[in-house]
């Protein structure tokens, strides 16, 4: 399953540079990769480690019973979702290249120039989603990209779950 997830990653990237040429939008395609890469590394992590993550599982009642197989089997299924979800996006893309799927450009949020306005955040007069997805821990700087980055979000911790929470006195951005 890794060489097979390697090698449609290096598919999907290949078709991601022949969509850019046409000038279609690959933002989505490009998170799909950043991802694949990401739960690669996880899943060799989970291969070396499996009396680690035995332990971990072994430490929940519902699966202590199935402590070890679920420790073997992790590996692999990390690795499947991440050939899943780029033979997804690779299905996705080249429906929008040869034109039997049309979609929006994703929208670039420029943070620093966001307005709140009630208790929305506000970019270009419409409303943004804190597209921070990932819960982020506190001794881990902003300026690391493992964690900060256009995937999984840039904004700080903890002020970035509310507007409410992000705003001074006065109701500027803090």
């Amino acid at each position: 399953p890794k060489q097979e997830a390697v090698r449609k990653l290096g598919e999907l990237n290949a078709l991601i540079a022949q969509a850019k040429g046409s000038g279609i939008d690959t933002t989505r395609e490009e998170s799909a990769v950043w991802m694949a890469g990401e739960f690669i590394k996880y899943a060799d992590w989970d291969a070396a480690n499996v009396a680690r993550n035995k332990a971990q599982f072994e430490r929940v009642k519902l699966l202590q019973n199935n402590a070890q197989q679920l420790a073997n089997d992790l590996p692999n299924f990390e690795r499947g979702e991440v050939i899943q979800m780029l033979d997804t996006a690779k299905s996705e893309l080249t429906q929008v290249m040869n034109g039997s799927v049309t979609r929006r450009a994703v929208p670039k949020v420029n943070w620093s120039n966001i307005t709140v306005q009630n208790d929305q955040f506000m970019s270009n007069g419409k409303p943004v989603f804190l597209y921070d997805y990932f819960s982020k821990p506190l001794n881990i700087p902003t300026s690391d990209p493992t964690l900060y980055n256009e995937y999984l979000g840039q904004l700080d911790h903890p002020k970035a779950i509310s507007p409410i929470f992000a705003l001074d006195e006065a109701g500027t951005i803090d």
